[in-house]
């Protein structure tokens, strides 16, 4: 995520329309009666009490502040009048204060377009931000439904228990709105409906016609169970999608559907200069010393300064001197996508020494920005580079046809899909370098099966020593190659990624059930290790188009940390189609065990 070069002339003239939706009739801009400015929308004995609950039917913003609570006190996002009394006195708000003035987060509030995207940090308010819109259309759309989607089920049965729980008792207003059911996966509010499913399972989207769906921590769904959920809103004249999470790749999750937006920037000035910019990491500076060896920063010791080297004056985040401002990198995609990035460095609870005190104890950089900053990290995730493959390129003829007496350990690795990804692995007698003998995919066609035949075909003259296909997707087609290989053919399976550990260290073989199962980051890791120790070998790459595309799905691989209670952990993830990189894996694995070679053993733990 760049930083643009925003200038004060440039924002001022972007700011995006934050007003609720236009009632029938326009208001009247001068000032005027009530009568004069509803018209006909309301009878002459509406009293004031109705007039602003039927603008908060509209306007989720009002209807917060009129029905929500926070710690005990009215809901509000912007307490810039108190904060500026503490100022004067000499004063430091407390963390409760700080914690009620949000101003940043009224135009997410309000916005009501089809598609939104947060591209968030932790603990900014989001979360409750989302529940709140769904609580707001629930109660003011009689006989709707919304799905509140998470990727594991405990994290639903928390979320129901604590959040969804809390809000609706936390004010007598609130608690009118249950109904029966009021269960964990199922709420009734007022006439309409509250799910909460796991997008884990495609299924657990299916039979709910919904008007709403929100992708909370959608990073961490499982690869394409959105379609499924998204199909539910087809029917609805509402259609409202909602993408929520900390990021973790860039191209992936929620920076994917972020990068396709309008990509809004939250816009705050310089308390001396006026320049208004956007709040990002490079605006934290050191302006206090401190002995380098102090575990802890002392409190004053970093601060948000103007990004002006001539003026480097304290950014008003607090927005007391002027409204913050949300302002669209790509103002002209308004109509599509709308999208806010925002990060721990908008919260004004916490403070610039905070951020960096983070920094220095977060173990991987990645978490550190995903989690603090809110953007898509690489960090130290690369597993490969281009040039680890410019180092194996060998000069021969490619692709080799057949078989010849040269290789040993002949292996075949198969990702299916709706183009099933072929990959067929040699090692030379002669020198022990595993060689990529050929790579290609064969796409599935309206009879069933024939591209599985047509795989058949194609590998037989190889007389492979071992075939290990996906077991997920192709358990037809794997049943296809058995037939026709059964003493080769075994099927890949890898470990259910919702668990943090592995089931097994080491590949798991059984020659009955004519499976494998193996743990998909450990035995990704070794394949790309063998890459970089030079024990694999490619032909020159410039030579062959499809060879490159064999690196490329190499370059998508990515693994992803996860931190929970304090425990970090990896899963294997992508940022683009790995296919690929999935049957070269199967064929090594397959390989290894033809050999008997101690490849993917891990007993060395």
């Amino acid at each position: 995520m760049s930083i643009p070069k925003w200038t004060q002339k440039r924002a001022l003239a972007n700011i995006p329309d934050i007003q609720p939706k236009k009632a029938k009739k326009p208001v009247a801009k001068s000032k005027a009666t009530l009568e004069e400015v509803l018209g006909d929308a309301v009878a002459p004995e509406t009293t004031f009490k109705e007039v602003v609950e039927g603008v908060a039917s509209i306007d989720p913003y009002i209807w917060t502040m009129l029905n929500r609570r926070l710690k005990g006190l009215k809901t509000v996002f912007n307490i810039a009048t108190r904060l500026r009394e503490i100022e004067a006195q000499g004063l430091e708000p407390s963390i409760r204060d700080l914690i009620r003035h949000r101003p940043f987060l009224i135009q997410p509030l309000r916005d009501q377009s089809k598609h939104k995207t947060y591209e968030k940090g932790r603990q900014v308010g989001v979360s409750e931000l989302v529940l709140t819109e769904e609580l707001w259309f629930l109660s003011q759309h009689p006989n709707t439904k919304w799905v509140h989607t998470f990727p594991r089920e405990k994290q639903l049965i928390d979320f129901s228990n604590t959040r969804i729980i809390e809000a609706l008792n936390e004010s007598p207003m609130m608690q009118r709105l249950i109904g029966i059911p009021n269960q964990t996966f199922t709420k009734r509010i007022m006439q309409s409906f509250l799910f909460l499913r796991s997008a884990w399972e495609s299924d657990l989207g299916e039979g709910i016609d919904a008007d709403g769906v929100v992708f909370d921590e959608k990073d961490r769904m499982k690869d394409g169970i959105e379609y499924a959920f998204q199909e539910s809103l087809s029917a609805s004249p509402y259609g409202l999608l909602r993408d929520v999470s900390t990021p973790t790749i860039p191209g992936r999750g929620v920076d994917l559907s972020y990068e396709k937006s309008d990509k809004k920037w939250w816009l705050v000035a310089c308390r001396s200069c006026g320049e208004v910019q956007p709040t990002t990491f490079d605006n934290i500076h050191q302006v206090n010393d401190c002995p380098p060896d102090l575990p802890m920063y002392p409190p004053d010791t970093f601060e948000y300064l103007c990004k002006k080297a001539k003026c480097r004056g304290v950014l008003d985040r607090m927005c007391l001197d002027r409204a913050g401002q949300w302002v669209p990198l790509h103002p002209e995609r308004k109509h599509g996508v709308s999208g806010y990035w925002i990060s721990q460095l908008m919260a004004p609870w916490i403070t610039a020494t905070e951020v960096m005190q983070k920094k220095r104890d977060y173990k991987f950089r990645s978490l550190f920005e995903n989690y603090v900053l809110g953007i898509a990290s690489l960090g130290d995730s690369l597993l490969l580079q281009a040039r680890d493959f410019q180092e194996i390129q060998v000069d021969y003829k490619w692709p080799i046809p057949y078989r010849t007496q040269d290789f040993v350990g002949v292996s075949v690795g198969i990702d299916w899909g709706g183009s099933n990804w072929v990959v067929i692995i040699g090692k030379n007698r002669h020198n022990g370098i595993n060689y990529l003998l050929n790579a290609f995919w064969i796409d599935d066609t309206n009879i069933p099966l024939e591209s599985a035949k047509d795989i058949i075909h194609a590998i037989m003259p190889y007389n492979p020593d071992i075939i290990v296909g996906d077991a997920g997707y192709g358990k037809d087609r794997n049943e296809l190659i058995y037939r026709s290989y059964p003493d080769q053919t075994y099927f890949c399976q890898y470990n259910p990624a919702s668990q943090k550990r592995a089931t097994s260290l080491n590949p798991s073989w059984s020659d009955n059930l004519r499976k494998c199962l193996c743990d998909k980051t450990l035995t990704i890791k070794i394949t790309c290790r063998e890459m970089r120790m030079g024990s694999f070998g490619i032909p020159v790459v410039a030579e062959h188009p499809q060879v490159q595309m064999w690196i490329n799905h190499f370059l998508n691989l990515a693994p992803i940390k996860h931190e929970e209670d304090g425990e970090v952990w990896e899963e294997m993830s992508r940022k683009g189609p790995d296919h690929f990189a999935q049957a070269t894996n199967y064929a090594l694995l397959g390989q290894a065990y033809a050999l008997q070679e101690n490849t993917f053993d891990f007993g060395f733990f």
